[in-house]
């Protein structure tokens, strides 16, 4: 988002955009290097990098410059505004993440930059070491929700006037607690029809409501999801499961093509053959994330 990098765009198209941000923000003498290193980083390299080539010639140079060109790019940033990092879902991230992750908390630590990092309690399992530098932290434990916040999240979430008394009744359940349940539902209801957009306003279809079996639990919520899905929806979730939770949208791009692309070959098809796919087959999948996001 930092550079309006669409998943749509091409690799020469990214790195135009990449060089055009850094220009903005970073000291002409490190731009090329500051460029390189974010290219690789975001998957569209320079072809024949000097910059790159060259780091990968000592083992973790490459990693280290590219945590610092990051930390500059961020830094240029700061000149002009306060910085805000959301990042989410950390209880999944991998070493390197959790290394850059601090490496620019302790680096940007004078600078008016925020970085919120939401994980799970198992992030302190798996990174035993985390929140642990020369920086200002807090932590924050979220615990389940208040009944009054979450009549107040869900009201907000639904959008309309009033709510329904068959949604009310859902406040007393354990899923009520939980915002992600919440928001699940609401999704849910969108999807089935029960809650449907008129006149550029949510409003409650009460003969829809009525005929729907609302889920008791966040599992019944995402089952029921899950069983208004087309097929070709569910066929991308299918593959993204394989892949896990160190997810990359590139290894779901060629399940896709495998499937599409006819040959016994085991080093696979000519160039030619997946050249004329071009990005339609990514397109496609950026397409059907979105929407499943």
């Amino acid at each position: 988002q930092r550079f309006a990098i669409q998943e749509t765009d091409g690799p020469e198209d990214a790195r135009q955009k990449i060089a055009t941000g850094v220009a903005l923000r970073v000291e002409d003498r490190f731009a090329k290097e500051v460029t390189h290193l974010l290219a690789s980083f975001v998957g569209a390299p320079f072809d024949s990098s000097p910059v790159i080539e060259r780091l990968t010639e000592v083992s973790g140079q490459l990693d280290m410059r590219t945590y610092i060109a990051i930390r500059r790019l961020l830094q240029g940033d700061a000149e002009e505004k306060v910085v805000v990092l959301c990042l989410d879902a950390l209880e999944c991230c991998d070493q390197k993440t959790s290394n850059l992750i601090h490496y620019l908390a302790d680096g940007l630590h004078s600078k008016p930059v925020l970085i919120l990092a939401i994980g799970r309690p198992t992030l302190f399992r798996r990174h035993p070491q985390w929140g642990q530098g020369e920086f200002s932290q807090l932590r924050l434990d979220v615990g389940p929700l208040a009944a009054q916040s979450a009549a107040d999240l869900l009201k907000g979430l639904l959008a309309v006037g009033e709510m329904p008394s068959a949604l009310a009744s859902l406040l007393h359940l354990p899923l009520a607690k939980s915002p992600r349940a919440l928001y699940d539902l609401v999704r849910f209801l969108r999807e089935c029809g029960a809650l449907a957009k008129v006149d550029h306003r949510w409003q409650v279809q009460p003969e829809k409501l009525q005929r729907v079996d609302i889920p008791r639990t966040h599992e019944e919520i995402i089952r029921a999801r899950l069983q208004l899905l087309p097929p070709t929806q569910i066929r991308t979730l299918q593959q993204a499961a394989v892949v896990g939770e160190v997810f990359w949208r590139d290894s779901l791009v060629a399940l896709r093509r495998s499937e599409s692309i006819n040959d016994i070959d085991p080093d696979g098809p000519p160039l030619s053959e997946i050249a004329a796919f071009g990005n339609r087959t990514r397109t496609a999948v950026s397409v059907e994330l979105d929407k499943l996001c």
